[in-house]
């Protein structure tokens, strides 16, 4: 291996402009692994914006599979394979993962604004429906578009601009909740909701969500999604597959094919290098959250996926707006 990497360059394939969350990631990659493969390899990063990232995911997988081209690719590509809607010039079935750089199990939560309800018990005895604010389907907001296609009190409204329109919604009382409900998106844009208890969660999936949190917002443990929403069997296995793939974007992808051993090297490295102290100084310095994600938590739940009945695939149609 240390003669086959000796002075080869290895291609980071973006899909988006320079300056972007992509671009960066890739740049501060390429600025910090070399030390970590066998030989001396040059890494350099091609910008191939276009079709939302197809464009270059595409070039990388009819590249030889050599592991010397390399796509960082955008998780929106990987729901549509599973449902049948192919992804033109890509198998997710036969691709080469390697891992993603910005995985996070952080808590997803539904909090909703205290005045109108404590609790989902609360919000279902109600008798109305609660909007809940996102930008487009999919993303952070599967969780109440889930409430919404079980036909529970949610209704999720989209075409805001991000995290602070959606916010501003809530305060002034335009949105009922949020999916934005954590400590990265509340304390900078509206603190006093912290200091004046002003939001409640009322239901999580992913992780459960930390007592130093729940301590903030002066609230109780809410239930887990699945204890209170009426899903079957495979809508909770397609839900958590879906949920899964949101939290693999990035991922670095090759051609199908590529050697074992080149592999291995690529992900003994990948892992090293996203604990190298100057990486993590470069990417917290543009407001990077670092995590390494192992493609096996993905490439596990393929096989299940593939076989979803269209129970299944209609709720990830409707979750992405794939419909």
């Amino acid at each position: 291996m240390e003669a086959y990497f000796d002075g080869a360059t290895i291609r980071l394939v973006v899909g988006f402009s320079p300056g972007g969350g992509y671009d960066t990631v890739a740049r501060i990659f390429a600025a910090t692994a070399a030390q970590y493969f066998p030989g001396t390899p040059r890494f350099v990063v091609v910008n191939q914006p276009g079709s939302g990232g197809l464009r270059a995911l595409q070039a990388v997988t009819k590249a030889k599979p050599d592991g010397f081209s390399v796509n960082l690719m955008a998780s929106r590509f990987i729901v549509p394979e599973v449902i049948g809607n192919d992804v033109e010039g890509f198998d997710l079935f036969t691709a080469t993962m390697i891992g993603t750089p910005t995985f996070t199990n952080i808590h997803q939560t539904v909090c909703i604004r205290r005045d109108l309800a404590t609790s989902w018990d609360e919000m279902k005895a109600s008798g109305r429906v609660y909007t809940i604010g996102g930008t487009a389907p999919g993303g952070d907001v599967i969780g109440p578009a889930l409430m919404e296609y079980l036909g529970e009190p949610v209704k999720v409204i989209y075409g805001y601009g991000g995290t602070s329109e959606i916010l501003a919604a809530v305060d002034r009382g335009e949105l009922d909740g949020s999916t934005r409900c954590n400590f990265n998106f509340i304390e900078p844009l509206f603190p006093d909701w912290i200091a004046n208890d002003t939001v409640v969660p009322v239901y999580w999936w992913r992780s459960p969500i930390s007592t130093e949190w729940l301590d903030a917002v002066g609230a109780p443990a809410p239930p887990y999604l699945f204890d209170v929403a009426p899903a079957s069997a495979e809508q909770q296995a397609a839900f958590e597959f879906g949920d899964t793939a949101e939290s693999m974007t990035r991922m670095f992808t090759m051609a199908p094919g590529v050697p074992d051993d080149v592999v291995a090297v690529w992900r003994d490295a990948f892992k090293q290098t996203l604990d190298d102290p100057r990486f993590l100084e470069l990417a917290a310095a543009a407001s990077l959250e670092i995590g390494y994600g192992d493609p096996n938590l993905l490439l596990d739940q393929l096989e299940g996926a593939r076989n979803f009945t269209d129970e299944g695939k209609n709720l990830l149609k409707n979750l992405y707006g794939l419909d």
